[in-house]
């Protein structure tokens, strides 16, 4: 089978799709609702979906009209009294067998992944799920800030980074900071590097070399420019030229050798760039000094210039990637501290982080298209149905994909609801691209089949039309750069 995609705007009808969808399956099977498992991302829309569902369902079995199953529907063909009895029928197999009425949210489901293979991952028996990562991060906080004076690494990071405060004129209470800042130890694109990163800067022997490096990358890069500057500024000196005398005066290429003498660095302006190899860039018609200004360019003042943008523009990748990490490896360095102590704290209290569960199941599965964990469950549930799918993130995502591979391998049906418009929640990982494009690319073999819902249920026609022209034209603009 191919997977169904439903992209639509707000009130164009996605959650009635889904929850319609739904129906249909127990309609062609009483019992299907065993083998279904419905997804969304939060506890208020789960309870929505199973409200629909069951108010849909008592609606049909007591004969009333339902615009989610039809006695016209060519996917029904059913008379309406005939639907009447066989909503009565599902409504009281539903009823009376209610856990296994799989509606729930995605963070629930790979809790009950864990739970029914904790020994296989390694987990201890008997563990305590932690829903709360600020009530942990705070212990944690505490018991660093009591045993500061034992952890040399991690004291010498948070100075640096109070030190940092202070020169942005911020409060150097740092406890809040730290705070704010520690939460990104339990965010995924952290998480799925955090045990080499604990690793790396737990030796000590690397981390000198490695900041011995990046230091001799910047250092050499600023004495490199600072010297070229210097030849610059000495050569104007001996032919008794100052820097006004030369095109533009302070705003000119010239001004470019006291910047980067005086280690101002920063990109080449268009009219230094424009000032190599032209002589005519070097000075102003009326000017008395025209005669020195084209001695100093044959004299080797041309020839510093361009040595001085060719090595800027060779080597800035480097330079500014090693300023960059030597401007936030302390930050990095009090991550990994934490996290170091935030697993120390699950081991001791025997305690697993809900913000753990996604990430764990993907360093399971590692790329595996039929990963042991899923056997159970690939018995158990055989369509797949995600709401609000744009807000799955990557790791999410990696650990769904092997089901509905396996379930579209099988010729059952899945089906993916979303919006890239209405992607809100990447704070919380989520990552529209993945509904946009990666769709596409992984599942080239089985194939995907794209529906819009074109039309808005809830909003006024120059509403409507409003925001259809902006996304149409800021589109262009997002494609353009």
């Amino acid at each position: 089978s191919k997977l169904q995609v439903y992209k639509a705007s707000a009130g164009s009808g996605k959650t009635f799709t889904l929850a319609k969808e739904y129906l249909k399956h127990l309609f062609a099977n009483p019992a299907a609702y065993r083998n279904i498992l419905a997804v969304t991302f939060t506890n208020k829309a789960t309870a929505e979906m199973k409200d629909r569902i069951i108010t849909e369902l008592s609606r049909l079995a007591e004969g009333s009209e339902s615009a989610y199953i039809r006695s016209d529907d060519p996917d029904i063909k059913l008379t309406p009294q005939q639907i009447k009895s066989r909503a009565q029928y599902i409504l009281n197999l539903l009823l009376h067998d209610y856990s296994r009425f799989s509606v729930q949210t995605i963070d629930k489901f790979f809790q009950q992944v864990i739970h029914s293979f904790s020994r296989e991952m390694g987990i201890q028996t008997g563990f305590n799920l932690e829903l709360d990562d600020e009530k942990v991060l705070n212990e944690i906080i505490d018991t660093i800030w009591v045993g500061l004076e034992k952890n040399e690494s991690l004291k010498n990071w948070l100075v640096r980074f109070a030190e940092s405060k202070i020169e942005e004129a911020k409060s150097w209470n740092i406890r809040y900071d730290i705070l704010q800042l520690g939460k990104e130890v339990f965010k995924e694109h952290f998480k799925r590097f955090d045990t080499q990163l604990i690793k790396k800067l737990d030796n000590k022997d690397f981390l000198q070399e490695y900041l011995g490096n990046l230091n001799q990358i910047r250092s050499q890069f600023r004495n490199t420019l600072k010297n070229y500057g210097k030849q610059g500024l000495d050569l104007m000196e001996r032919h008794n030229l100052e820097i006004a005398d030369f095109y533009y005066g302070t705003t000119g290429f010239a001004n470019h050798f006291k910047k980067l003498y005086e280690q101002n660095i920063s990109d080449p302006s268009n009219r230094t760039r424009e000032a190599i190899n032209n002589p005519e860039k070097w000075y102003k018609q009326d000017s008395g000094k025209i005669s020195q200004i084209i001695q100093a360019y044959q004299d080797g003042m041309n020839e510093t210039l361009c040595q001085a943008v060719f090595y800027y523009d060779s080597n800035k990748i480097d330079y500014n990637t090693a300023d960059c990490i030597l401007s936030l490896i302390y930050t990095l360095g009090i991550l990994t501290d934490l996290s170091k102590k935030i697993k120390e704290y699950s081991f001791q209290k025997n305690v697993f982080l809900i913000s753990d569960a996604a990430v764990l199941i993907q360093k399971i599965i590692d790329g595996n298209e039929t990963p042991f964990i899923y056997e159970k469950i690939g018995y158990v549930f055989k369509k797949y149905m995600i709401d609000e799918f744009q807000d799955t993130s990557r790791v999410q995502w990696d650990n769904f994909k092997p089901l509905i591979s396996n379930s579209l391998s099988e010729d059952q049906d899945c089906l993916v609801v979303g919006d890239v418009k209405q992607s809100i929640y990447r704070w919380r990982n989520s990552d529209w691209k993945i509904l946009s494009d990666r769709l596409k690319k992984d599942f080239e073999v089985q194939g995907i089949e794209i529906r819009n819902l074109g039309y808005n249920w809830r909003s006024r026609k120059n509403i409507v039309d409003f925001n259809n022209t902006l996304f149409f034209h800021a589109s262009k603009i997002v494609t353009f750069f």
